[in-house]
């Protein structure tokens, strides 16, 4: 018997995500004063498995097993918040930036954000990206 409770994203993951055909990852980190969890160097990847070729900077939540979905994006939030005209400079510069959401969703299955980490995410200014994989586990 089913409960009433809705189904939720497994395994979730939050980044926050600066690309922009010039970028150059060391300079963001510069800026911001942020060490990131990965980068990209413009230019084509040599080894053709990224058909992207735009620079890319990344703060991604760690430790997937143990974080809630809550935790991911107050990680993510409280690194970057601090430094919200730094990040809108990026964005007035051309740069691509937005929070995204990854993870598994089953048959039904939602994302629950409250109305204060939505409203958290909007004063960035950037858009929120969902991004589930539907494939079974």
């Amino acid at each position: 018997m089913r409960n009433n409770e809705p189904n939720t994203w497994v395994l979730t993951d939050v980044a926050l995500i600066i690309r922009g055909a010039t970028l150059v990852p060391d300079e963001v980190t510069e800026l911001l004063q942020i060490e990131p969890t990965a980068v990209r160097q413009p230019g084509p990847d040599p080894l053709g498995y990224v058909p992207d070729t735009a620079g890319q900077w990344r703060l991604q939540s760690d430790d997937l097993s143990t974080k809630t979905l809550s935790c991911q994006l107050d990680a993510i939030m409280s690194s970057i918040e601090p430094r919200l005209s730094t990040l809108q400079e990026l964005v007035a510069r051309g740069a691509d930036a937005c929070i995204r959401i990854t993870g598994y969703a089953g048959n039904d299955s939602q994302i629950v954000l409250t109305a204060a980490e939505m409203e958290r995410i909007a004063r960035l200014g950037i858009p929120l990206s969902l991004s589930p994989s539907l494939s079974e586990r």
